[in-house]
Order: C-alpha cells, then structure tokens, then sequence
C-alpha cells in the first residue's frame, strides 16, 4: 500500500554544535530511502511517521555540518 502526504523534516531552529549529547547541534533528515518508519497515532489527532524500525542519516548544525547515522527518534510530522 502506498499513500502521499505533505511533510517537511526541516526543523525551525538552528543550533551551532559538534560532539554529543546537549552539545550536538540541531538535526535534519538528510535526503534518501529509509526504511526506518512507520505509521503511530500522534495525540489521538493523526497518523505522523516515526523512526521506529531503523537507522537513519541526518544532518546536524556545525561549524561545518556534520552527518550522524543511527537511531535518533526522528517523526515526520504533517507540513502546511
């Protein structure tokens, strides 16, 4: 089965970082297939995808930005 929606994985803030923990800064799912995802009711309002059934690679804010790859609990929520 095969559905579309819009959805954005950008976040809306930006936050200089390298390292881990609170020192990472903010991620973005960087572009590909994953098949990383699946379908969890969202406060009984929606059906967003979350990361539950892989890795994934994102992109975080850096000097330089920098690649991660692994489980990061990353939801695809609606877009506009």
């Amino acid at each position: 089965m095969t559905s579309a929606f819009y959805a954005s994985t950008n976040p809306s803030l930006f936050k200089k970082g390298n390292g881990s923990g609170s020192e990472k800064g903010i991620a973005r799912l960087k572009p590909g297939l994953y098949n990383a995802h699946c379908h969890v009711l969202f406060k009984n309002i929606y059906l967003p995808l979350v990361q539950r059934l892989g890795d994934v690679t994102d992109i975080r804010d850096g000097e330089l930005d920098y690649e991660e790859t692994g489980y990061f609990g990353i939801n695809i929520h609606k877009g506009g």
